[in-house]
């Protein structure tokens, strides 16, 4: 994927014009397009076959996977990943149903509000931590959509984190508020962060996480502190 198909600096863009060059590139190279859209890792691979910015739809092709189609088809919504030239892609779209392109059966979307492209080659090192420490989060000042996880890997910028409900989809651009970060032994520390990208992945016993990479919104003296401990 050339470098003039990504938005400046690679991050979250939420420009129509921005989000259509970055889906023109995929439509392009026809790079696969992915989703969980159910319960124990269901699948949804594709790819993209229609960008249309001015009546703001995409079309995808239907999965070789029937099953994982009728999934799709019953959201209100669903989060898609793509992996192209080192870059990693993400952007979520609404409204999925059944449609005709001239004689192809394709589904059609939303056009996405909001893409995430992060370059894996220029990313900031991160530490991985040999001894993962507790996430929690709050994503709502009253605490009803909270969840918690552990944190694999950590920077200046921001963590990595698994989640292992998969229910929960942390779409790019969420702002996690009231985020607390517990080590052992330790008080915890409260951060908000927002999220730059979730991806599925598979553990070695088989079960399937998210694992979600997030900037800190508000890196204070304690958060370099903490992050300091690691280095």
């Amino acid at each position: 994927m050339s470098t003039d198909s990504i938005p400046a600096g690679g991050l979250i863009s939420r420009r129509s014009e921005d989000i259509a060059r970055v889906l023109m590139s995929l439509h392009r190279t026809k790079h696969s397009v992915r989703s969980i859209v159910g319960k124990d890792g269901l699948m949804f691979a594709s790819r993209l076959v229609s960008v249309d910015l001015p009546n703001r739809r995409i079309g995808l092709a239907p999965s070789a996977n029937e099953q994982a189609n009728a999934a799709l088809l019953a959201r209100p919504r669903a989060s898609f990943v793509s992996e192209s030239g080192g870059w990693h892609i993400e952007f979520a779209a609404a409204e999925p149903r059944a449609a005709m392109l001239g004689e192809q059966a394709i589904i059609n979307l939303d056009f996405p509000a909001v893409i995430v492209s992060q370059d894996h080659r220029r990313a900031e090192p991160r530490l991985s931590l040999t001894n993962p420490i507790t996430f929690e989060c709050l994503a709502d000042a009253s605490g009803v959509a909270s969840f918690d996880g552990r944190i694999i890997d950590i920077s200046n910028r921001g963590i990595g984190f698994l989640l292992y409900h998969s229910d929960i989809t942390l779409e790019p651009g969420t702002v996690l508020k009231g985020c607390r970060v517990k080590r052992e032994g330790r008080e915890s520390i409260t951060v908000d962060l927002e999220v730059r990208y979730s991806t599925s992945i598979t553990l070695p016993d088989g079960r399937t996480a998210h694992r979600s990479g997030c900037l800190f919104l508000n890196p204070t003296r304690t958060v370099t502190d903490l992050i300091a401990e690691f280095n």
